[in-house]
């Protein structure tokens, strides 16, 4: 006996499955030929000296934008991740739970037209990183090192802590 629905949520899980199963690909290969990259003058030393930090983070950063030269936004949220994180983000932002996640990305984070960015671009200094609230990387895809998922008011994007770069960014992505 098939119980009614049961096909769909199937199907639906193995989407799911298969829309994380992509997007991780990507972030990984996206974090593989960072790491590739980070050699040699771009080489971040925990025991350098601040200065010479960010010369390393900017060395990185221009590499990255060499070799990525052609990077546009959806090469990591291509369509198909855009329409699923939507909808695991626009369940954290219904109810009593969802007003406190909008007001930690709202208070914390940088608001509307704070700054503009597309894809290689370096996020700035200011305003400061907002505070991600906890549940958002509780059903988003786990990132490698040093990639976090950031807001800037309503859109998400993908940053590469250690070049300081905008990997991808979805726009919208919380109503």
């Amino acid at each position: 006996m098939v119980v009614p629905g049961t096909a769909r949520t199937a199907t639906q899980a193995l989407a799911d499955g298969q829309v994380v199963a992509d997007v991780d690909s990507r972030v990984k290969a996206y974090a593989t030929h960072r790491n590739e990259l980070e050699k040699g003058a771009a080489k971040l030393d925990e025991t350098a000296k601040p200065g010479d930090l960010v010369t390393a983070e900017l060395t990185l950063a221009a590499k990255i934008r060499e070799s990525r030269a052609t990077a546009k936004r959806g090469d990591i949220f291509i369509p198909a991740v855009h329409a699923r994180f939507r909808q695991l983000l626009n369940s954290e932002m219904k109810g009593v739970r969802g007003q406190n996640t909008r007001g930690i990305i709202r208070d914390e984070g940088p608001g509307p037209g704070a700054f503009s960015f597309k894809v290689n671009d370096t996020y700035p200094k200011e305003p400061p990183l907002g505070t991600v609230p906890a549940n958002i990387p509780e059903v988003l895809p786990p990132l490698p090192e040093h990639l976090e998922y950031r807001f800037v008011d309503k859109h998400l994007i993908l940053l590469d802590t250690r070049a300081n770069l905008i990997v991808d960014y979805m726009p919208n992505a919380i109503p």
